[in-house]
């Protein structure tokens, strides 16, 4: 049999080392993902295979949501592998390849939830996409001022640490980030920046040095009054950002990166958590 035949044209998974965890985990993780971005994942299941010789693991989803082309299901997930690496205990390894006339091979290297590589092709477009997406960002801020500084609501997702550290400036110096008025600065001189953002999954923040889970949560998570109406708040610390407070209304999440100890600005965070 000619073994070069039957290799696959297109395939990809996630590579990690094979430290102790539990695969349990990664499997929720990956599903709790999956569910947010397609419409079925009854058929899928997340296969993982031992090398040989090497303390290394591959996983690799098989089904409908993957489709007949791996690699361009892998190339065009990245948050999948962003997401996995919170639940291993090293830097994972996502890589995609496709043979014939529309070739194409890539990978990317991640490590608590934040990408550390990248092809250098892939590197470039990714940059691009930042710029353009930080600048589509910026035109959507909102913002309410108080006696500590400024709370900025971004129209970003919480993986975006890219975009959303531009919003954490613990003592304003000599210039404010972009989409913030000029005007400000002189009122914010020596005040600090924070940030508020929506969060979809409890996984995205970590309590304890795990990622959060609803359980956790509800355990965890205190009732407090946010203008009037009471939310459950709970600190976590987001991979990249910094601590922070998870506040909950009817299946809202939105993080904050201030403390439970510092003030929230209800009409910033209400309309988040309501809408």
């Amino acid at each position: 049999m000619d073994t070069l035949n039957t290799a696959p044209t297109s395939h990809g998974g996630l590579i990690f080392p094979l430290d102790m965890f539990r695969p349990t985990v990664l499997a929720a993780v990956i599903a709790e993902l999956l569910v947010g971005k397609v419409r079925n994942i009854l058929d899928a299941t997340l296969e993982i295979a031992r090398h040989p010789t090497s303390p290394l693991a591959l996983a690799r989803i098989r089904g409908s949501v993957v489709g007949d082309d791996a690699a361009e299901f892998w190339r065009t997930n990245p948050d999948i592998a962003l997401a996995a690496s919170q639940v291993v205990p090293r830097q994972c390894f996502v890589y995609y390849a496709r043979a014939g006339e529309q070739r194409r091979e890539g990978f990317l290297v991640a490590q608590r939830g934040q990408a550390i590589a990248a092809d250098a092709t892939e590197k470039a477009a990714e940059q691009q996409e930042l710029l353009a997406r930080s600048e589509s960002v910026a035109k959507g801020l909102r913002y309410v001022e108080d006696a500590r500084g400024v709370v900025v609501f971004v129209p970003a997702e919480l993986a975006d640490t890219e975009v959303l550290r531009h919003y954490v400036v613990p003592v304003v110096e000599n210039a404010l980030p972009d989409g913030l008025p000029r005007a400000l600065l002189g009122k914010l001189q020596g005040k600090a920046i924070d940030f508020a953002v929506k969060v979809e999954f409890f996984s995205e923040v970590f309590l304890a040095n795990q990622p959060l889970n609803r359980p956790k949560f509800d355990e965890k998570a205190a009732e407090v009054d946010l203008g009037g109406t009471r939310v459950k708040a709970l600190e976590v610390h987001a991979p990249r950002l910094g601590a922070g407070t998870l506040l909950r209304l009817g299946g809202k999440n939105v993080f904050v990166s201030r403390k439970l100890d510092q003030a929230l600005p209800a009409e910033l965070l209400l309309p988040a958590l309501q809408g």
